[in-house]
């Protein structure tokens, strides 16, 4: 499982997406934990025409392709290779009952993002499972705000790390689309601030990702909205 994606990554994505329509296959995985194999419903190929200010692709593709869960445990496989502590701290964790609660509740990608909780993986990558699972449980307005204020939380605790200026930047990007979304507009309105002060700001797309975005927090729109592209 990748980290996070930052939003030039996902764009970079974007201008390689394959001219092909949204396709599965089966594809084997062996759980880690109990040994056992299993068949599970994979994302094969798609297409993507567009992306959305929170890194959701537009078009015929899954943006939160199937996640291979083992059949007995309903363990999560994001890496058939893990260390004996992990291990060891995973097996206790699927066994609990919270975790059988957190399953049955899913989405599968907030499933995923306490998996991750649990293993002290990097704030990014937590806060980017929050973000796809915000995409899986779009319709419900109190699910999606649940998964944004987690996001947020983590993208904030990413933030207050060491990194290069570029990181900070798409990071940012991302946070203050968040707080756009969450109707936190004075923190938005200042992130963007912030953002259009440094030297990225001033080539597309972002040059116009920043201009609409306070365009929106002008209107206190807090719906998701696509990236314009460069005229």
């Amino acid at each position: 499982m990748r980290r996070t994606l930052t939003l030039a990554a996902g764009l970079t994505l974007l201008a390689s997406a394959a001219a092909a329509g949204l396709t599965y296959r089966q594809a084997e995985v062996t759980c880690p934990l109990d040994g056992t194999t299993f068949s599970y419903r994979a994302m094969g190929s798609g297409t993507s025409f567009g992306q959305r200010l929170d890194l959701k692709r537009i078009g015929p593709i899954d943006s939160t392709p199937p996640l291979p869960v083992c059949p007995k445990d309903h363990f999560i496989v994001f890496d058939e290779q893990l260390s004996p502590d992990e291990l060891k701290t995973l097996k206790a964790l699927v066994a609990g009952a919270d975790y059988k609660a957190r399953v049955k509740a899913g989405p599968s990608y907030a499933v995923l993002a306490h998996l991750f909780e649990t293993l002290k993986k990097p704030a990014d990558t937590i806060a980017f499972a929050h973000l796809r699972a915000s995409w899986q449980v779009e319709g419900d307005a109190e699910a999606v705000e649940a998964q944004h204020r987690a996001a947020l939380t983590h993208y904030t605790a990413f933030l207050e790390g060491e990194m290069d200026l570029e990181q900070r930047f798409n990071v940012g990007l991302i946070a203050g689309e968040l707080e756009r979304r969450l109707g936190r507009f004075d923190a938005a309105t200042a992130r963007f601030e912030a953002l259009a002060a440094l030297p990225y700001a001033d080539a597309e797309p972002f040059r116009g990702i920043i201009a609409l975005q306070r365009a929106l927090i002008e209107q206190k729109d807090r719906e998701p909205h696509a990236i314009p592209r460069p005229e």
